[in-house]
């Protein structure tokens, strides 16, 4: 679109203690960036941020918040207790500063709100996903071969295996539904460091046999494997989670539960009830949701494809990134 754009990396300086590397890898990053000169620079997560300020303040770069993700909530999960300070100081400083902040759902704007922001300098542009790699398909049976699986009764996640995403939710209600459709399997695609942690609780819990661990797959795999579901999993409430699109995309009928945070959740407005089944956050209510979806199928196809045409028609990138690019514009012709 007439536009050049550079990623710019911040890579910590290998020392013995975490913090001190990340502040001299930005440190470095900032000096690197003085050849750059940008016309306005965006940043996606808190401590890229940080850098971020210093460049506006110091070279009067138009500063761009790209507020995609709960990243306290993140950082909470993983059990860091001074970076998990941090980016909750930093959640509500980064906006205020920046010049323009683009979010990614209406929980978000109206925590931004909170802030005292002014809808002027908020944008909402959710995630998307792209319609030429994420559409329905026929299950795949030599592909599904390859990979161990019996495309019958398949639930997939795709994401990552960490505290954040709460899967011990969903392997607790596998004994529940396994006991009244014992062909039932769920397949878990990704990594993390939770890992070991699910497939102790899988064991503990008597689901080995039920649930796979297939690992990181490539991205062209990713559309096959949803197509070989009949229903798919989120276990978190948030209309920010690229996935959610990508599922639907491929016309699946999709789980998740109810609720959410300050900063994360499923708006009725995004996505209206006839496009995803929410469920309570619990065992048994994924048990509950699951089972049902997987009894009525006329049902999950029929909110499959409601979710189809809802994305289809809202959520491409193609669609999106126009109105990404209209706020950098924006941002560039703004007098700062």
């Amino acid at each position: 679109m007439g536009h050049e754009v550079e990623e710019f990396e911040i890579t910590p300086w290998k020392t013995r203690w975490l913090h001190l590397s990340y502040l001299i890898g930005m440190v470095l990053a900032f000096m690197k960036f003085r050849k750059v000169k940008p016309d306005v620079i965006v940043t996606e997560d808190l401590e890229s941020s940080l850098l971020g300020i210093v460049i506006k303040i110091v070279f009067r770069t138009p500063f761009v918040f790209d507020f995609i993700d709960d990243y306290s909530r993140i950082i909470k999960y993983d059990g860091q207790r001074l970076r998990y300070l941090l980016a909750r100081w930093l959640e509500r400083i980064v906006p205020k500063i920046a010049d323009y902040v683009i979010v990614a759902d209406s929980r978000k704007l109206e925590f931004c709100l909170t802030l005292g922001l002014s809808n002027e300098k908020l944008f909402l542009i959710p995630n998307g996903y792209d319609p030429d790699s994420f559409k329905p398909g026929l299950k795949d049976t030599v592909f599904a071969e390859k990979l161990g699986i019996d495309p019958h009764n398949v639930i997939v996640f795709v994401g990552k295996l960490n505290r954040y995403y709460n899967l011990e939710v969903v392997i607790g209600s596998m004994a529940r539904v396994i006991s009244q459709l014992p062909d039932v399997q769920l397949i878990l695609v990704g990594e993390g460091k939770h890992l070991k942690n699910l497939q102790t609780l899988c064991q503990d819990s008597g689901v080995s046999h039920c649930v796979r661990f297939i690992g990181s797959r490539p991205h062209n795999d990713i559309p096959k494997i949803i197509n070989l579901s009949d229903i798919c999993i989120l276990p978190l409430p948030a209309g920010s989670a690229l996935i959610l699109y990508e599922y639907m995309g491929c016309g699946k009928a999709v789980v998740a539960p109810e609720g959410g945070t300050e900063k994360m959740g499923i708006s009725k407005e995004m996505f209206p009830e006839d496009c995803l089944l929410k469920v309570e956050n619990t065992p048994e209510g994924f048990a509950e949701g699951i089972l049902h979806l997987l009894r009525n199928k006329d049902k999950a196809l029929q909110m499959g494809l409601k979710a189809r045409e809802k994305v289809a028609r809202s959520y491409t990138w193609n669609r999106l990134s126009q109105q990404y690019v209209k706020v950098l514009e924006k941002t560039v012709s703004r007098d700062l």
